[in-house]
């Protein structure tokens, strides 16, 4: 791939992955991945992460969100750093600072 890819071919990218899946459900995840190895190399070669996360079956909030961000950075509404600033504070909400309370379940030390 020459150049990255915009937000609207990453979508396109993620339906045709979609519907692939669809049509491979019953498979596990690493039969799933060797499937788009032999049959669509160019998605696995370009996009194995994608495919990983859609044939995973977890929740796809997340990718959703960063596409989100990305398009709105694509469109001018918004500045990589502004974008970057927000989703690093989310995520630190998220994962971080719940690590920084104290347990309720653990007597104090």
């Amino acid at each position: 791939m020459s150049q990255k890819p915009n937000v609207n071919e990453i979508k396109k990218v993620i339906d045709r992955i979609k519907r692939i899946n669809l049509k491979i459900y019953s498979k596990t995840l690493s039969e799933k991945e060797d499937y788009f190895f032999q049959n669509h190399y160019d998605i696995m070669e370009n996009y194995p992460f994608l495919v990983s996360q859609i044939c995973s079956g977890e929740d796809l909030s997340k990718l959703d969100y960063m596409l989100s961000s990305l398009e709105q950075v694509e469109n001018g509404n918004s500045t990589k750093d502004e974008m970057d600033k927000i989703i690093g504070e989310k995520l630190a909400d998220e994962y971080v600072k719940p690590l920084d309370k104290p347990n309720e379940d653990k007597p104090n030390e």
